[in-house]
């Protein structure tokens, strides 16, 4: 056991949660002082730890456990990036692990064309690998497929960048989770006009999108927030032949508060709307679907991403 873990261990053994908790955000007063304000919702912390707190702890932490075991137990010849290891849980906030890396927002525009196309396959084997974890961690008749929810079916979902700030659902399908996302903007003080732009727009887009197909109406373990900042890269310098080569390595993703069960579209579309001036980013995100989303369903994709972006001009998303 590594001496993190042993000391972690001997603070729960001997203080309650509460009292963790505040010995966690008395030392992030400090910490601020010497590592900056908050990056993501996280706040560094010595010894190479980072600390976070919110509603979204819970889910957070069991997205982080879901993955973990399923990259333990996934057989690849390649090397997956990791995810952070949470040392501590107390009282709707949690110390995890600092990963190799910078966010790949950082070199991502001045990467060749061949160092970007190094990118694309690793993000796309780790997607397959999200999407490889069972539908149930108890049997499919507990969770039917379709069902959109947090990190476990009981958990409300979360997209605070995406839709809004609180929590939502679970819901039983996704043709109630499509319904709860027109009506969102139908509340006062909102756009309705925007709202009834895109209404017409869903409900005039081709009728072959409502039929019940496995791409519409499966869903599957997803991320919800694979922008620049979140995916972790390094420049390694490997030699072949004798000669040196520079190869990009993605070494970690980050920040999963928001990831559960969403459509199979979503982890893409928000990728896209996160990067939509974007254009390198963008074409990376329309091969990674091409790779992981089966080919007879790629239609339907980009269909659901033409609603998406239609979608954008008249919503504040």
């Amino acid at each position: 056991m590594s001496f993190l873990r042993m000391l972690f261990l001997l603070l729960r053994l001997v203080l309650g949660p509460s009292k963790r908790r505040k010995i966690y955000l008395f030392i992030e007063k400090f910490s601020r002082k010497f590592y900056g304000d908050k990056a993501g919702g996280a706040t560094r912390f010595p010894m190479n730890l980072y600390f976070k707190e919110g509603m979204n702890s819970v889910n957070e932490v069991m997205a982080i456990q879901l993955v973990k075991q399923q990259l333990l137990s996934h057989a690849t010849k390649t090397m997956l990036p990791l995810v952070p290891e949470v040392l501590d849980v107390a009282d709707g906030c949690f110390i995890m692990t600092r990963l190799p890396g910078e966010p790949l927002g950082n070199m991502y525009s001045k990467l060749s064309d061949e160092e970007r196309a190094q990118v694309t396959p690793q993000v796309t084997e780790f997607i397959k690998v999200l999407r490889s974890i069972p539908n149930s961690l108890e049997s499919e008749r507990s969770r039917p497929l379709g069902k959109v929810s947090g990190p476990l079916p009981h958990l409300p979902a979360s997209d605070n960048n995406r839709i809004w700030e609180e929590q939502f659902g679970p819901f039983p399908t996704l043709p109630e989770f499509h319904s709860f996302l027109l009506h969102l903007h139908r509340r006062p003080g909102s756009f309705p006009e925007r709202y009834s732009l895109a209404h017409d727009f869903a409900v005039s887009t081709d009728p072959r999108n409502l039929q019940e197909t496995e791409f519409s109406t499966r869903t599957v373990f997803s991320h919800c927030d694979l922008h620049l900042r979140n995916i972790l890269a390094e420049r390694k310098i490997t030699y072949e032949r004798g000669q040196p080569v520079s190869k990009i390595v993605v070494t970690g993703i980050i920040d999963w508060e928001c990831a559960g069960w969403f459509p199979i579209y979503w982890d893409h579309a928000k990728a896209v709307w996160r990067h939509r001036a974007f254009k390198k980013y963008r074409d990376c995100w329309q091969q990674i679907a091409k790779d992981t989303i089966p080919p007879e369903s790629l239609e339907k994709y980009d269909s659901d991403l033409a609603l998406e972006e239609e979608m954008w001009t008249y919503m504040d998303f």
